[in-house]
């Protein structure tokens, strides 16, 4: 009932309004299976903890990085990167792809050459600044020898392109990131974000959820979140407490130009401000990691298919009595003694009682 009075859009005419909407939704209905696979309908919209995104196919081989699954949702647009912030995302890809890392030693080891008492953090910002410079001389001049690289190797250290797709929300891997932007008018918080790292746990909000697309023929694509972070700084900027939360400064901001990462490195937090009657303007807000959605962390216990320990056979004890023993070449046969009842009886003789028997025959 419920599904037929949404139907009715004309009060004085209810039955004939049932008929016309159901014509049009069984047209929809017919129809939605001539339109492109990738047009979204309302029998292939996803489900509300369905990702819904499909892995990018390419014809050859290309790093992980670029086979991320996702979707975008929302009204996306395109706009221009400056100069800066294209190198800083070019250079952010080519050191966060396993398939580079090689090249990145062979990097480090000519600077150290080049500069024998040069420090990590030196060599650190030599790689910030020169890295993707270098290896697209390096790889212009290896084609000048003849040497062979792949066609997706070659369209990367090219660079991206300045122009983006810009998106309000990104759904992958059960979670649904959003601007912070977005949600100022709503009540939940899906703008946190925190990056692990061995040392430091960087958190952050999202500002914008850009794809950056490479041109060529491999047409490499990669989602970027742009993040402002907060102080990472351990007793300034984090703290845990006696309870185990952790808290951070909002009012302390990380004064490194770094505001770029993969979508697939960030897992999603929740921001809390403490309720307080006092000291309403205290900078400390709570963090709560939220759990991908349809995925319940746990564990669980298997049952071993072989026991963890085996019996052990106890140990025989030596004997002091004697054992006889038996000579194999002189066997004799042991003479029974039969009894004086069994001598001369026949087992399957007939007895006197026999035939006193309840079973005996009526002819007998």
């Amino acid at each position: 009932m419920f599904h037929l009075k949404k139907k009715v859009k004309n009060l004085s005419k209810v039955e004939g309004s049932i008929v016309a909407q159901s014509l049009n939704e069984e047209t929809s209905n017919f129809a939605q299976y001539y339109f492109a696979p990738n047009i979204q309908t309302k029998a292939r919209r996803p489900g509300r903890f369905d990702d819904g995104g499909q892995r990018p196919f390419y014809h050859s081989y290309v790093p992980g990085i670029f086979q991320e699954i996702g979707r975008f949702s929302g009204k996306r647009k395109g706009i221009w990167l400056t100069e800066q912030e294209v190198s800083h995302i070019h250079t952010y890809i080519l050191r966060n792809c396993e398939d580079i890392l090689p090249y990145e030693s062979i990097f480090a080891n000519q600077a150290r050459e080049a500069h024998a008492d040069i420090s990590d953090q030196a060599l650190e910002e030599m790689k910030q600044e020169l890295f993707a410079k270098w290896l697209k001389y390096y790889v212009q001049s290896g084609v000048t020898r003849d040497q062979h690289f792949p066609t997706w190797f070659e369209e990367l250290v090219g660079g991206p392109l300045l122009q983006v797709v810009s998106a309000p929300m990104y759904c992958t891997r059960g979670y649904v990131f959003c601007r912070k932007a977005r949600t100022r008018i709503r009540k939940t918080v899906n703008y946190g974000v925190v990056v692990k790292t061995p040392g430091l746990d960087y958190y952050g909000e999202i500002t914008d959820i850009l794809e950056v697309e490479y041109p060529g023929l491999v047409n490499l694509k990669c989602t970027i979140l742009k993040c402002d972070w907060y102080d990472p700084t351990y007793g300034q900027g984090i703290k845990v407490t006696r309870f185990g939360v952790t808290i951070i400064n909002s009012s302390r901001r990380l004064d490194k130009y770094d505001p770029f990462i993969i979508a697939s490195q960030a897992d999603q937090v929740c921001y809390l401000p403490f309720p307080r009657t006092s000291n309403v303007n205290d900078p400390w807000i709570s963090v709560t990691q939220t759990n991908p959605r349809s995925r319940v962390e746990g564990t669980s216990y298997e049952e071993p298919l072989q026991q963890p320990f085996a019996s052990m056979p106890n140990q025989t004890q030596a004997s002091s009595s004697q054992v006889p023993l038996v000579n194999a070449e002189n066997l004799q046969l042991e003479d029974l003694e039969v009894a004086a009842d069994e001598e001369g009886s026949d087992e399957f003789a007939e007895t006197s009682e026999s035939g006193d028997s309840d079973y005996s025959s009526d002819s007998e």
